[in-house]
């Protein structure tokens, strides 16, 4: 019984010999008692021949899972009593199957604490890992630890990649959640409106394997919010002193994953991007009411999508130079479980690979007939 049921699901952690000569003999005991053994399979002895000790072993899969039923049959009609000790044996032999945690669990939660507190706080309990590592392997080390709770996370598909940001595979994957699966139903059947980026990928490999030519890893419940954050910094002015500050004390924009500078010249600032622009100066109004600046910024965005390095991020942050900004606490506002209701929800649901975009400021509350009715001002401070 011992042998088929290691075969079966095998443990990291080898069986004592009382718990397993406990689990034996209770199982056999309890399928004997329920007239659940042939007469060639009672206990041999040494009178009896010795092929009853191998029709047992050959049916130790039947035999165990019957035992379990029986145990969950007696358990449930003695409506709240004490378990058997059968049952407490074979619990406590059981090894636990691998698995990703499911959100939400008590191993889920023990994971992400690990990932964003414990791995900042206390290093040393994570060897080999950093902030950047995988929810996968956090819940590995911590299943490490027979008191976590945590199962060992499964193996990945043998040859797997995800895509990373900016190849040809995360492209056709961004596509897919943005829009295709909303213009071409028909393409993309297997795949739900959140459908993960990791499904999407390895749809792709089936039907394309030169765009995709890996299948996605393992899926990941949960990855720390990344941000990249930039500024549009005037090269001459008070703007330069502070971000220079900034950069000193790693702080603002530069507390973020990654971040840029705009400017209308390079700004030589050691280990920091400059992206040129025509013009930082803007004055006077536009005769529509917004800010006279808004061209530099529309240039600001080309030139941070052309750039392309947001793609590795989550969020990207504009930020003005002479603003307090703490990246981390936005992190905890972004985090999709600490998301508010939005009091202005647009009369359409958003797509989720469309990304999603904060209102951050509060002309809309004067819209008591609904949306068309007025023209938001962003306070741009952040963005």
């Amino acid at each position: 019984l011992r042998a088929n049921f290691a075969h079966i699901r095998p443990s990291p952690l080898p069986l004592s010999p009382s718990r397993a000569e406990a689990m034996d003999s209770d199982a056999r005991g309890l399928l004997a008692e329920e007239g659940a053994l042939p007469d060639d399979c009672a206990e041999p002895s040494s009178s009896q021949p010795r092929r009853a000790a191998k029709v047992i072993a050959g049916t130790a899969v039947v035999l165990l899972l019957g035992a379990a039923a029986t145990l969950t049959a007696r358990s449930s009609a003695g409506g709240g009593a004490a378990r058997t000790s059968q049952a407490m044996a074979l619990d406590e032999a059981a090894p636990m199957a691998c698995a990703m945690a499911k959100k939400g669990s008590k191993c889920y939660q023990k994971v992400v604490w690990a990932m964003t507190k414990g791995i900042k706080s206390q290093p040393e309990w994570y060897p080999h890992l950093t902030e950047r590592s995988l929810f996968e392997d956090f819940q590995r080390h911590l299943s490490l630890d027979d008191t976590s709770g945590c199962p060992e996370p499964c193996p990945a598909p043998i040859g797997c990649r995800t895509a990373t940001p900016g190849s040809t595979c995360s492209s056709q994957v961004q596509w897919v959640m943005a829009s295709g699966i909303e213009k071409h139903p028909d393409w993309f059947k297997d795949l739900s409106d959140d459908a993960t980026p990791e499904e999407v990928q390895n749809h792709i490999h089936r039907e394309n394997s030169t765009a995709c030519p890996t299948p996605a890893c393992n899926p990941q419940p949960f990855t720390p919010l990344s941000l990249y954050c930039w500024m549009v910094v005037r090269p001459v002015g008070y703007e330069l002193p502070l971000v220079k500050a900034q950069k000193e004390k790693k702080a603002g924009t530069f507390a973020c994953d990654e971040y840029a500078l705009i400017s209308s010249t390079s700004l030589d600032i050691e280990g920091v991007k400059t992206l040129t622009i025509s013009t930082t100066t803007a004055t006077g109004y536009t005769k529509d009411g917004t800010s006279p600046n808004a061209p530099i910024f529309v240039e600001a965005w080309n030139k941070i999508q052309a750039d392309g390095a947001y793609l590795a991020h989550d969020w990207v942050v504009k930020c003005d130079p002479d603003t307090v900004f703490v990246p981390d606490r936005l992190k905890v506002k972004l985090a999709p479980s600490n998301q508010p209701r939005n009091p202005y929800p647009p009369p359409f649901k958003a797509r989720p690979g469309r990304g999603q975009w904060v209102t951050n400021c509060d002309m809309m509350a004067s819209w008591n007939a609904g949306w068309g009715n007025g023209w938001p001002m962003m306070y741009g401070a952040v963005e």
